[in-house]
């Protein structure tokens, strides 16, 4: 016993005696220390959650079809044992739906669920869940308040574009989880390697997930930097950088298959992303005119609040040391909106946790008064200057506080409430009960992705997914070796983009169409006879 030092806490003391009574009143003392964070984040978990499962089944309906692709191969997976249920040809990695298949298989989700789809949308709740928690977590070791952490965690569970693209079956919901797993790896109190190795190993898992998520790893380099110590920064980055090399193993597969470069009768990994770079662009977000200001515009119409405040507080951010990787990370996908490459649908989802971070850090920072000095001057790093009293930052963040509760909540409330009255499926689960009554056995259906495995599993008829016609060759000489005199029915939605977007380049698809009669009609979708 030392006068100077501190006595070590019960807890910690371990007796083979008593060892039993010193774990338990570890466990007690964790409660205690951490019971203000479990005390607003239960509450959050059951509400965000709540709003999530509210109408899952129906909001949103048919707006992207990659929803179907994804969940189709989860299928193919599980009971074809193949990693598409086409020719794969190396558009994604597949951990995404890997992580679907797994699953399905745990609960035996193809079986028990009227559409097919719900199996990957409740991934997709189970994945959002996952992400608040991270996202609590992350706040808190950024040393956040727990009340602006738990703000965090609203701001990223509630508005109405999360709520839209969380439950959407999209690979970005996954690699988003994983990337927050990794950031949370990265700032580990410890600061031990082992952190740091499985920081990595997350952020591989991310990559696996959807290779976009690639964005972001300037960022968490920069996390893991500083969150190392300067005796030990060296050797830990290095580490680092080669856990992170195990990404490496995807292409090797290819190689292994014989499909790392491109050649005649075979996919190629490396075709593959030369396409995806030499793709038509998606045009600069400066650019009015283009998709990608297109796109941009209608995550703004869903809600405005959350992309418009992490961008205000973007400049702030960067002020605040604990905050520069998180706005770095928000930063590089924001260049890539305005570089004018590829943007794809759900691009958004790995930004709305960052920008919700950004917001509440910078507010956390303001009220702590921690970009400022006590009394008059002090400059930021990027040389902002201030002149303030000593309250007075607080309250633009109590009246920030006070439009959340009272305006933007009861908000997205109202829009969620909307949302749950929207059935966005039933024209097509009308189409696949007409289809399960009329169509014959063997009958070639030619559908988009949605219903593809509904068609599949509820129907006689044998699917096939009108973006594989006249691109794949197997399926050209297995499914339609007599071109459209092979095909019986087509279920397609006229109005929509995703469905004739497939015409050009496709003679046997056009022609059928050309030969087509529509037999009946639910909704937006159109059910064609293909006359012989």
């Amino acid at each position: 016993m030392t006068m100077m030092g501190r006595m070590p806490e019960p807890a910690t003391v371990l007796n083979p005696s008593t060892g039993y009574i010193a774990k338990r009143c570890g466990r007690r003392s964790w409660l205690i220390e951490h019971r203000t964070s479990l005390c607003l984040l239960a509450p959050l978990m059951v509400i965000v959650g709540a709003a999530m499962a509210w109408n899952l089944q129906g909001y949103p309906g048919r707006a992207n079809d990659d929803e179907g692709t994804y969940v189709d191969r989860a299928w193919a997976m599980l009971y074809a044992h193949h990693l598409s249920n086409y020719t794969y040809f190396w558009d994604h990695p597949f951990f995404g739906w890997a992580t679907i298949a797994a699953w399905a298989g745990l609960t035996d989700g193809f079986h028990r669920n009227a559409r097919t789809l719900m199996v990957g949308r409740e991934v997709m709740w189970l994945a959002t869940m996952a992400s608040c928690m991270l996202l609590y977590f992350l706040a808190r070791r950024l040393n956040m308040r727990p009340v602006f952490a738990a703000a965090s965690v609203v701001l990223f569970g509630l508005s109405p574009a999360d709520i839209w693209y969380h439950r959407m079956v999209s690979l970005d919901n996954l690699a988003t989880m994983w990337a927050l797993a990794a950031f949370l790896l990265a700032t580990s109190r410890k600061r031990s390697l082992a952190a740091v190795i499985s920081s990595a190993l997350a952020f591989v898992l991310a990559t696996w997930s959807k290779e976009t998520i690639i964005l972001l790893f300037p960022a968490l380099f920069w996390l893991v930097w500083q969150h190392s110590s300067k005796t030990m920064r060296g050797r830990y980055m290095s580490v680092f950088l080669a856990m992170c090399g195990v990404a490496l193993f995807y292409p090797l597969l290819a190689v292994i298959k014989g499909e790392l470069f491109p050649g005649a009768g075979h996919v190629s990994l490396v075709g593959e992303e030369i396409y995806q770079f030499t793709r038509k662009s998606s045009g600069s977000l400066l650019d009015t005119h283009s998709g990608t200001f297109a796109q941009v515009h209608s995550w703004i119409m869903l809600d405005p609040w959350v992309l418009f405040g992490s961008v205000a507080t973007l400049a702030f951010a960067f002020c605040i040391k604990r905050l520069r990787p998180v706005a770095l990370a928000l930063l590089m996908q924001l260049l890539w909106l305005i570089k004018g490459g590829y943007v794809p649908y759900a691009f958004v989802t790995a930004m709305l946790p960052f920008a919700s971070l950004l917001i509440a850090g910078v507010t956390d920072s303001l009220w702590n008064r921690s970009i400022r000095g006590q009394s008059a001057h002090r400059k930021c790093t990027i040389g902002l200057t201030v002149s303030t009293g000593p309250y007075v930052l607080r309250v633009p963040v109590a009246v920030l506080g006070l439009l959340l509760a009272v305006v933007i909540v009861p908000q997205w409330a109202r829009c969620l409430e909307r949302q749950s009255k929207v059935n966005g499926f039933a024209t097509q689960d009308a189409a696949v009960e007409w289809l399960a009554r009329h169509v014959a056995k063997k009958d070639t259906v030619v559908c988009d992705a949605y219903p593809w495995l509904d068609i599949k599993l509820y129907t006689k008829g044998t699917p096939v997914y009108l973006w594989q016609i006249d691109s794949d060759p197997q399926v050209m000489r297995d499914l339609l070796p007599k071109g459209d005199a092979s095909i019986n029915y087509m279920v397609l939605d006229p109005k929509s983009p995703l469905t004739f977007a497939a015409l050009p380049g496709r003679p046997t698809l056009d022609h059928a169409l050309r030969h087509a009669l529509v037999v009946q009609r639910f909704g937006t979708i159109d059910i064609y006879k293909v006359k012989k």
